[in-house]
């Protein structure tokens, strides 16, 4: 790819058709550790919590509730604060930990949940933020979801809902506009 020769179009074909049959055409295992590899490492969140643990508070100090303090204006409209701080984490905390290059500006290495609230507030931090966003789960679904003869609850709940279900991204990203959500859902 980066190897400066020029290969018009015939040529750069039958390289391609030559690599793709080497490839597909080597052992199982070789093409199986390709594939599983990196999507096992990208949805470890587990793996990727021990690398935390390993690292907080000896090397990185716990952040003390630094990654969740979004929440408090992200439910702003862009509108009424055009100034609002962006949501920058995903490549910021990454190089607390050393997981992307300092001087990345751009890559962006999701926070999951758990291992966003150990790296606030250690394992008791783990412990009572899962159990309060449990707790606002159940309060959603109580109050939207299960409106089984009201279609539009419904709807409104599982608007809500879906888009609360994703824990890889860090905590204030996913639930920061869920006030705005439910105004506009409301109106």
């Amino acid at each position: 790819w980066f190897g400066g020769e020029k290969l018009g179009s015939m040529r750069g074909t039958l390289r391609f058709v030559e690599m793709a049959t080497d490839y597909w055409t080597s052992p199982m295992q070789h093409r199986l550790d390709d594939i599983t590899n990196p999507l096992t490492r990208r949805t470890d969140h587990v793996g990727l919590l021990a690398a935390v643990m390993e690292m907080t508070p000896s090397v990185v100090p716990y952040a003390h509730g630094e990654t969740l303090l979004p929440l408090t204006y992200y439910w702003i409209p862009r509108v009424i604060w055009p100034g609002k701080p962006e949501a920058r984490l995903g490549n910021v905390w990454a190089k607390w930990y050393g997981f992307l290059d300092p001087g990345d500006t751009v890559t962006s290495f999701n926070l999951p949940w758990l291992v966003e609230f150990y790296l606030n507030f250690g394992v008791y931090g783990v412990l009572i933020c899962m159990f309060l966003t449990g707790g606002i789960f159940f309060l959603v679904e109580r109050l939207f979801a299960r409106a089984q003869d009201e279609i539009v609850p419904f709807c409104a709940g599982l608007g809500i809902c879906l888009t609360l279900w994703y824990a890889e991204s860090n905590f204030a990203l996913m639930w920061g506009n869920t006030p705005v959500k439910i105004i506009i859902l409301l109106i």
